[in-house]
């Protein structure tokens, strides 16, 4: 299985749990949402009924009122999406986004992730390695 694939079936949990959790407040449906079908749109459209925003987002279909926001792939888009979002306390859960400036409740007040950070996911490396007592490792990295 690739991580593309991974990542896919971490979205879909998450959904799913948010799903479970919109039991508990009838009327909200979950969905996945695209980070690029404009998040400006998203919450001007569930928090600022006044503000019609269709024209610039090119968004053709109502997003009905929803309780959270899974995604994105990426810590850097999910900072930018979570800087807005917490400003209308809508939470958003992130399947890949593992930056440690995310863990900042002060400034990110609805955010939440569903990985460890970077700096724990080094750790986690380091006492494999210690654990197993190997000698040298290989790094694979991709950045595409």
């Amino acid at each position: 299985m690739d991580y593309p694939s991974l990542l896919m079936i971490q979205q879909q949990n998450g959904a799913q749990e948010a799903g479970t959790m919109s039991q508990r407040k009838p009327r909200c449906p979950t969905g996945i949402h695209k980070v690029c079908q404009a998040t400006l749109s998203f919450v001007a459209q569930n928090k600022i009924d006044s503000l019609n925003l269709d024209e610039f987002c090119n968004c053709t279909d109502h997003i009905p009122a929803t309780i959270a926001v899974v995604g994105a792939a990426g810590s850097a888009v999910s900072t930018a999406v979570a800087n807005l979002l917490s400003l209308f306390y809508i939470p958003q859960i992130s399947y890949a986004s593992s930056s440690r400036l995310l863990s900042n409740k002060n400034q990110y007040k609805s955010f939440m992730r569903t990985i460890p950070t970077d700096e724990h996911q080094a750790t986690a490396m380091a006492d494999v390695i210690e654990y197993f007592q190997w000698n040298w490792v290989i790094a694979v990295a991709s950045d595409d």
